[in-house]
């Protein structure tokens, strides 16, 4: 939170936002979007659809450009709605990295 921003507010909107925000929130919607892909995969299989599987998922080179590619015309796209997509995107990033150690 913007720290100006977080100086101004009184005590009981901070807990609010810390209580629906951070890592504990992130496993929240963590488990709904894993149960949701669960169903939509469930669903493909039951009409016959078939499903790939890519070998080293998003580590794959093959895929790599392309990924990147999605992913800067998604940010370009929002940035020129006035958005700090790149500023999110470096610092979702850095979150992640620093996560995962």
């Amino acid at each position: 939170m913007d720290a100006l921003l977080q100086n101004r507010l009184p005590a009981d909107l901070k807990k609010v936002i810390d209580n629906n925000s951070g890592m504990k929130w992130s496993e929240k919607a963590a488990k709904v979007f894993d149960e949701l892909d669960a169903k939509g995969r469930a669903q493909a299989i039951e009409m016959g659809d078939t499903i790939d599987i890519i070998k080293d998922g998003a580590e794959n080179p093959l895929w790599k450009p392309v990924l990147y590619q999605a992913t800067e015309d998604y940010l370009k796209e929002l940035q020129k709605k006035g958005l700090p997509s790149y500023k999110v995107y470096a610092r979702a990033i850095e979150l992640s990295q620093t996560a995962c150690k």
